[in-house]
């Protein structure tokens, strides 16, 4: 679609008039011309009806509205018939001609203002589109080039040249486990000492490590079995001693239950129905299947968690389980009545005993969040995020 400067200049052309010469008809200036056929201004009204004369063309195709329309006409009959004269003149026909041109260049004005505007919106949603993506690269490269820069600072500042931590056993009969560490010293001095340290969150355990001559410190630690352990390398010398941290390892403790951690059978879900009455949540009566590894002490409890606040344990009964070896449980789920806060939490967990006699908790579907009247899945979120641990079974 062409715009209203092109439209000028086309015609003007056809005429063989330059800028100037169409300046001069229309009493303005060339400059006034050059805005209005590159589009950076739009002629005034009395200087469309002028161009519209002098072009032999209508004011509506100048402004792209190729003629005036029905409804359009029908509107400017309808505004001229408020306003009746008092007394027929020679001029009135010029008078609602002149009028009903004024209307129809108004409204084709409009139309294509509201042209122009849609092309800058969409103009603008482009460079804000543009923008953010050249934002977010810059931020990208930020983030790279400060974790490249933290790397090169904690690089600099270890104080080895190179080590491993790996694990090499787990005992759960004596709840133990055992890593392999081996470092190199960045920078070694006659008569340094060499410890390994492991703390599991009952203290650190220190060992001492003997050098090969080749200036290679290693050995296997073995440590109590927790969640967290972090292992770390001094080194002592006559100027003092310095402490790198080498490994952390998490979750250790409840992956040795692997293999005998009960497990639902089949699709579980929790459902509550909020009462308008008393405004609490209603649960009970539903019952779960649970698998019972044979890996596992019969002493087995389910309960039900608010907040990570035990409310009540659910009944059980025995079952036949489809899975060979192992037995099950039928838990079923108590009445109760909970009143549960705006993002306040449910769960139902498992308490549970190995054949070693060691305790472990077990949350067994992700944790319900309040929200609004419903109570959802908080998303991603999976039982080993859960912190039950200050439960003892």
């Amino acid at each position: 679609m062409t715009t209203t400067g092109q439209r000028i200049a086309a015609k003007r052309k056809e005429l063989g008039l330059s800028q100037e010469a169409l300046g001069e008809k229309l009493g303005v200036s060339r400059q006034s011309i050059y805005k209005w056929e590159s589009d950076t201004s739009l002629p005034e009204i009395e200087k469309l009806i002028s161009l519209s004369r002098l072009f032999s063309v209508p004011v509506g195709w100048l402004l792209g509205v190729e003629e005036v329309s029905e409804n359009q006409e029908q509107l400017i009959e309808d505004i001229l018939s408020r306003y009746p004269s008092p007394k027929k003149s020679p001029w009135a026909g010029w008078a609602i001609g002149g009028l009903a041109v004024l209307c129809a260049a108004a409204l084709a004005a409009v139309f294509s203002l509201s042209g122009q505007v849609k092309d800058i919106k969409a103009h603008y949603n482009f460079l804000t589109a543009q923008y953010n993506s050249v934002s977010m690269q810059v931020s990208n490269q930020t983030n790279i080039l400060t974790h490249r820069m933290e790397e090169i600072l904690a690089a600099q500042n270890h104080l080895t040249a190179d080590y491993t931590v790996e694990q090499v056993r787990t005992s759960p009969a004596d709840n133990t486990v055992t890593f392999a560490v081996q470092v190199v010293p960045k920078t070694y001095t006659e008569g340094m000492e060499v410890l390994f340290l492991a703390n599991n969150g009952n203290g650190a355990e220190e060992f001492p490590v003997a050098g090969d001559g080749n200036l290679v410190f290693s050995r296997e630690i073995t440590c109590g079995l927790t969640d967290k352990i972090s292992i770390s390398a001094a080194f002592v010398t006559p100027e003092g001693r310095q402490t790198q941290l080498l490994d952390t390892f998490t979750n250790l403790y409840r992956d040795s239950f692997e293999g005998c951690r009960p497990k639902w059978n089949g699709y579980v879900e929790l459902v509550g129905r909020l009462a308008e009455e008393d405004g609490l949540f209603h649960f009970g009566g539903e019952s779960f299947q649970l698998y019972v590894p044979s890996g596992t002490s019969p002493a087995l409890e389910v309960a039900l968690f608010q907040d990570q606040k035990l409310i009540c344990y659910l009944e059980k009964a025995p079952y036949e389980s489809t899975e060979p070896g192992d037995s099950g449980q039928i838990y079923t789920l108590p009445e109760v009545a909970l009143d549960i806060p705006q993002g306040g939490t449910l769960t139902i967990a498992a308490f549970y005993k190995d054949e070693y006699g060691r305790s472990g908790v077990e949350p067994l579907i992700p944790r319900y969040v309040r929200e609004e009247n419903m109570l959802n899945y908080a998303s991603g979120d999976y039982h080993f995020l859960y912190d039950l641990s200050s439960y003892v079974f």
